[in-house]
């Protein structure tokens, strides 16, 4: 963001805890369960006429960022704001249609493979989707695409720490981590040069894929021993 922009970029809104990088100014609500809340709230104070386009994108933002209302981070607040934009004409079964129930076919063929290269690890609490470049280009699937790829993870029964390493340039991947407690996701890409929130991080890992895989083993073994202490699951 600093090297496109410079010093153009005066203010950051957001709530990761982790992000206060770049701007001069910051409004960080790490309580948001969304940064469309915080955004909805703003415009709020500062008595700005929400239309059907902007009520739309808050709504948009919010369903996003919580898995449409699925994820630990969703509050009461969450559910008020949103029953304060269904007030305007944004049409959101459409919304969490697009965004949550409508794939593409290269989308499909990518999560095959991904899926055909999943790993188990510890006792099957974790497990690894290595979205490797010949599968992107195999399928041509880039880009925002890809993101979904870490919510399959969520999907497995017994797994409590999904980690998509997805290949972002020779020997760079972006490790994207959902965890369910008592695991911290965040604690886990603290490790790894990253951050995020206790149920979904990320960071970015270089190396060999084998290597990249590795050392994020190791870092959910590190986190894992902890939380489980006493038991055999990270062994």
């Amino acid at each position: 963001m600093e090297e496109e922009f410079g010093d153009i970029v005066d203010l950051n809104i957001d709530h990761h805890i982790s992000n206060v990088r770049y701007a001069k100014n910051l409004y960080l609500d790490a309580d948001a369960a969304a940064t469309a809340e915080s955004m909805y709230e703003l415009l709020c104070l500062m008595k700005v006429n929400i239309n059907d386009i902007t009520a739309k994108a808050l709504y948009t933002g919010i369903a996003t960022d919580t898995g449409c209302f699925k994820y630990t981070n969703v509050t009461a607040k969450t559910h008020i704001i949103t029953a304060q934009l269904y007030e305007y004409n944004i049409d959101a079964p459409e919304i969490n249609r697009i965004m949550f129930d409508t794939k593409s076919r290269k989308l499909l063929e990518l999560e095959r493979m991904v899926l055909d290269a999943s790993e188990f690890h510890f006792g099957g609490k974790c497990i690894i989707l290595p979205v490797t470049a010949e599968m992107q280009q195999k399928t041509g699937c880039s880009g925002t695409e890809l993101e979904g790829i870490a919510v399959i993870s969520r999907s497995v029964e017994g797994v409590c720490a999904g980690v998509t390493i997805k290949q972002t340039d020779d020997r760079e991947f972006k490790v994207s981590l959902r965890t369910y407690p008592p695991l911290d996701a965040s604690e886990i890409c603290k490790l790894l040069g990253g951050g995020g929130h206790k149920g979904a991080a990320g960071a970015s890992v270089k190396g060999e894929l084998n290597e990249v895989k590795e050392t994020v083993l190791n870092a959910v073994k590190t986190v894992m021993e902890e939380a489980y202490a006493g038991s055999d699951t990270a062994r």
